[in-house]
């Protein structure tokens, strides 16, 4: 292997081993979060010498004021076994009515006042001041806002109230120290399962809430690192290796040019680290960039996970199976695989050859580094386009017949049209509603600041008699101002241009035919 690319991939690892250490500590934090049950016990702050006395003290007397009393002084027993070198402790207070409860405490720089309204229909008002917001996901029951430290307490006790009364729901009466505590355990417990169901998505949420726009960039590395090892949150040991998983460190990217007739030009960039060569595919129609992707993806799992490492003879023909088509492909509908039933062999042919004429991304690291180059076995005499494609086909991919990019707009209003030929049917099951694992999803075009339409999925709350699809923002457009990840959206049904059912599981389930055809023509490259 060329010693550029061991350098280069080498440094490459080190820093995927550096975002695979933060993403695991993150996930040991979130599960410490949801694994932990307070075990309150009385002391004395006396006993506590180093105290901010004046903290305590001083929001005692200012939550007596507003007719909060306190209760007592309690440490967590289970988080001094945790963390002995954090001595601290947390005063209650309640108020006279037992309608509002008060919890605040100490720890390093932080202080934290927290007011906690239980209501009668089961939700839970808390208005928190403090430095520093937890970005963890609650559970919707859970009614919470943060202020920040400058807020005086009478003030916060002011806008607790007023939350509670716009609850519009009768709070519950808490009767002294042990029906609080019994109270605050319940919360915790009825938090912690919620965060339970949700696993390792719960740092999702949270690098979402706390990164905003920068989660792209230094979010989403720690998630693909956290979503490639679930046994750092279940404890269990990784399972032995499945043909539909393929080998678990392998990232791969695909680079990708395209040449003056519209036919496209692939590269790996991720082989090297397994000491093997890049792939490459040259002349791809506009229209296989998924097809390509789709089987340079199989043949790199089959090299890494079966062709010993060193040297591969020029002119290696492979044969491939479904068994060699990996779950992890994004160029696959998994929900819908096999996409297609299309029996045959499945064979190609590893070539060794130069990038080429063109300078490359991968030519930083040599002048013209052998790649191997994917193509049909010896003998083989037909058109290579129809290759790629009976390939696919026969690995379970529906690839569709070569078509030059012009085609595009054509092919997607296809899509689309079949879509909403099918709107009506997929009203009806959202109706009947869908099966607890999977979410509709519609594709409504946002009018961006250049003119043109910005496609964007909207996860679907309700679908309302009159038409109108209410749901949640899945993404943050690119081109559309005033518009982020999560907001409410109404979309007039009319509108939608395309549907899916979505599985946090198994991904695209049905429909989402569009972005199948955004694949086809690299429009996401």
């Amino acid at each position: 292997m060329n010693g550029d690319f061991a350098s280069a991939f080498q440094e490459l690892m080190q820093i995927q081993k550096k975002i695979d250490d933060s993403a695991r500590r993150l996930v040991e934090g979130a599960k410490v979060l949801v694994t932990h049950r307070a075990e309150y016990q009385p002391v004395r702050a006396d006993d506590y010498p180093d105290r901010d006395a004046a903290y305590y003290d001083g929001t005692a007397t200012d939550l007596a004021a507003a007719g909060v009393r306190v209760i007592g002084d309690f440490a967590d027993a289970a988080f001094d076994r945790r963390h002995p070198d954090k001595r601290t402790f947390t005063r209650f207070g309640l108020a006279a009515d037992g309608s509002i409860a008060a919890n605040w405490f100490v720890l390093g720089p932080s202080r934290s006042l927290t007011l906690q309204t239980w209501l009668e229909d089961g939700r839970t008002v808390l208005t928190i001041r403090s430095a520093v917001e937890s970005t963890y996901p609650r559970p919707p029951e859970t009614l919470a806002q943060h202020v920040g430290p400058d807020m005086t307490t009478a003030e916060l006790i002011a806008l607790h109230r007023r939350r509670v009364a716009e609850a519009r729901s009768v709070p519950r009466t808490i009767h002294g120290q042990d029906h609080l505590l019994a109270a605050y355990a319940a919360h915790e417990e009825a938090t912690a399962r919620f965060r339970e169901r949700l696993g390792s998505g719960i740092v999702e949420q949270s690098l979402r809430k706390k990164l905003g726009d920068r989660y792209v960039a230094k979010g989403e590395p720690l998630v693909a690192a956290i979503n490639a090892h679930p046994e750092w949150w279940t404890g269990e040991a990784p399972a032995p290796a499945d043909p539909l998983q393929g080998p678990r460190m392998l990232r791969v990217k695909f680079l990708a040019s395209r040449e003056k007739d519209g036919s496209l030009h692939f590269t790996t960039f991720g082989l090297m680290m397994h000491m093997l060569p890049e792939l490459q595919m040259k002349r791809v129609a506009a229209n296989h960039c998924r097809a390509a992707r789709f089987l340079m993806g199989v043949v790199t799992l089959k090299l890494a996970g079966e062709i010993p490492h060193g040297p591969i003879a020029s002119g290696l023909e492979l044969a491939l199976t479904r068994d060699d088509v990996t779950a992890a492909s994004p160029f696959i509908s998994f929900g819908q695989y096999p996409e297609v039933e299309e029996p045959g062999p499945v064979a190609i042919r590893l070539v060794l050859e130069g990038f080429g004429q063109k300078r490359g991304f991968l030519s930083m690291f040599r002048t013209d580094p052998e790649l191997l180059h994917l193509v049909p076995p010896a003998g083989y005499a037909s058109d290579k386009d129809e290759w790629l494609r009976q390939m696919c086909r026969r690995l379970g991919q529906d690839a569709p017949a070569s078509l030059p990019r012009e085609r595009l707009h054509e092919a997607m209003a296809a899509a689309s049209r079949k879509a909403r030929e099918t709107l009506a049917a997929v009203r009806a099951r959202f109706a009947r509603g869908l099966p607890h694992d999977q979410v509709l999803l519609v594709k409504v075009g946002l009018a961006t600041k250049r003119g043109d339409d910005e496609y964007a999925w909207v996860r679907v709350g309700e679908w309302h008699n009159g038409g109108a699809v209410s749901g949640t923002l899945e993404s943050t457009p690119r081109d559309v101002d005033g518009l982020k990840r999560g907001q409410d959206m109404q979309v007039p049904e009319g509108d939608v241009f395309d549907w899916a059912m979505f599985s946090k599981q198994r991904g695209v389930v049905e429909g989402g035919g569009t972005d199948v055809v955004a694949q086809e023509f690299g429009v996401d490259l």
